[in-house]
Order: C-alpha cells, then structure tokens, then sequence
C-alpha cells in the first residue's frame, strides 16, 4: 500500500492516475487553498475535508510524518505557461515560487519518490535558469530527476532511426544514463537519427533493432484479449501465470498513438490511435490478435520510433534481421 501525501491537490488527477492504473494508496493528506477544489476533491476520493492541510505556505512540515512513500505536487503552471504572464519565480501573485514550500516538505517527508507536473514552457529557453534551480534543489535533497516530454527523441536523442543498416552493440557505452554526455559533447549526435540512443541506462532503447517482448502475447478471440506474464513464457500466452486482459477492440488497428491500454496489465498497448509525430506520445503503435511484441522501432522508422514504439502484430514463428534482443514484460 502506498502512503501519499497530496500537495497542490486541486480535485486529484494524480489520485485518479493511481486508481486507473490499480495502485492501491493510503492518503496521508491532501493541500489544496481553493476551498471549491478543496470540496470536490473530498466528494471524488472520500476523504473528509478535515485532511485537506489548506494554504502550502502556511504547512508546519515538522507535524507531517517521514515513513511516506509518495509526494505528488503539481505546483502552479501560471507563472511559466505561454497563456500567462510568464513572470517565473517573480510572479506578481506569489505563485512562481510556492515550489519551495513543496521542496520543504519533500525534505522532511523524504519520500521515496516524489512526482511534480507543470506546463512544457518550464522546460524551455525561457526559463532555464528557473528550471536548473528546480532541479538543483531536488539534487541537493538527494533525488535523482527524470524529466521531459511524451516525445522520447525529442526529450532524450532520435536514436538511430535514419540509417541504411543495423550497427553493433557498444556504440552508446559513454553516453551517459540519458545521453547526457554525448549531448554535451557531440549534440549533433541526439539530431542526426544517425547514432544510437541510450535511455535509462539502456542502449537502444528505441532505434537500431527491434527487440522482442517476452511475456506479452494477444490472442484471436472477439474482443483480442491481452496475456502478459513476468515468468514462464509461451508465445502463445497459455502458460501458468498469465493475465488476460480485454482489449475492447474487435479487429487489430493501429497507427500513431493517441491513447493507450493504460494499466499495468494490458502492458501499455494501444488503443486508439490520432496522434502524429508530434502530438500525443508521437510514436507508432499496433495491436492486433494471435501475435507477439516488439518494441522500439528499427534502424529506418524515422518519427514513427521511441519509447513508446509497441508493435504487437508479428508471428512469433517468423524471423527478421530488423529483430534483435529480448526484453521482458514486468
């Protein structure tokens, strides 16, 4: 059971999130100043208004207990979205730099993990030097940040993903965690769609070759049901310990990916497509019945690869030189 505590909590998107993706929490607390927010908020998650700590400002962080495994804080966006004023830290209602009031009680609580949101424009030109003083000060409290958008070749590295032919393994060895290295030095390197990415630690993540998903099959039944399994793997999902998961779709669809099968189960397929290359997740995505996965998108598919790239729609008595490595379903 995971024990949250809710800042900025509005009416509790990131609690819904949690609901949706069948992550069972324990609420410590929520904060919300608006008091009609604060009303909603206690009608949609049943919880008393008596747990709402009101006005961030004004939160004593010493009276909050430290054994809370997640803070979310979705401080306010007004100071840096294109729709305001874009004052940053200086905003004239005080709202810029309530993200410190948040660093407070994240220094405190020392939660495991804790998930902020805001508006892209934080993350742009504009406000660098706010953006590098965000992430300074949760560096100095001792967490590791991950950042960016839904487009993985824009917020990591296109990867090699416009190339002629696969290269070997090996190539992103230096490249840091999120190729923050190469970045530094070669940032042509991220752009070209000539040279491989390395995400999470991970090279080729997306690009160079497919790789195969173990533990993550689709049937032939009307609707497609979706298997997924963390051990003993068959490529026909029938093996003990598999999940059936319905897809709701009768026929296999794909295209860009606009929505996806968004719980732990399904194993993040698709579901409705209507994106692009740049809108939604920005990449390509198929599902269809009786096949298994891969993953990534190879070394010519351009736009259409990233971290987002799940192709469930290839015989798994088929072969390919696009196709390399495994990964596992968890």
């Amino acid at each position: 059971m995971v024990k949250l505590l809710s800042l900025f909590s509005g009416i509790g998107a990131f609690e819904k999130a949690l609901q949706n993706l069948d992550i069972p929490f324990e609420l410590v607390a929520y904060c919300e100043i608006d008091k009609y927010a604060s009303k909603a908020y206690s009608v949609l998650h049943n919880a008393p208004e008596s747990m709402n700590l009101g006005d961030i400002t004004k939160v004593d962080e010493t009276t909050l207990p430290t054994d809370i495994d997640l803070i979310t804080y979705g401080f306010p966006c007004q100071p840096f979205s294109t729709a305001g004023r874009q004052e940053g830290f200086n905003d004239s209602k005080g709202r810029g730099n309530l993200f410190f009031d948040a660093l407070r009680i994240i220094k405190h609580c020392k939660p495991k993990i804790a998930i902020a949101e805001n508006v892209k424009n934080l993350t742009s030109d504009k406000f660098k030097t706010e953006f590098n003083t965000v992430l300074n000060a949760l560096d100095e409290a001792g967490y590791v940040m991950k950042f960016g958008s839904l487009n993985s070749q824009t917020a990591v590295g296109k990867g090699l993903v416009s190339a002629s032919a696969k290269v070997n393994t090996g190539g992103a060895n230096a490249y840091g965690m999120d190729c923050e290295i190469i970045k530094a030095s070669n940032p042509s390197y991220m752009t070209d769609g000539k040279h491989q990415v390395k995400c999470l630690g991970v090279e080729d993540f997306w690009g160079n070759v497919w790789e195969w998903i173990d533990g993550l099959v689709t049937d032939s039944s009307n609707p497609i049901n979706i298997l997924t399994n963390t051990d003993n793997f068959q490529d026909n999902g029938k093996g003990a310990g598999y999940m059936t998961t319905s897809s709701g779709m009768s026929s296999g669809n794909g295209g860009w990916l606009k929505e996806p099968q968004g719980n732990t189960e399904a194993g993040f397929t698709f579901k409705a497509s209507g994106g692009s290359s740049t809108t939604y997740f920005t990449d390509y995505a198929r599902l269809a019945g009786g096949y298994v996965a891969c993953f990534g998108g190879y070394w010519s598919y351009g736009d259409a690869a990233g971290a987002f790239f799940l192709f469930v729609g290839s015989s798994a008595s088929g072969s390919s030189g696009h196709v390399s490595a495994r990964l596992m379903y968890l």
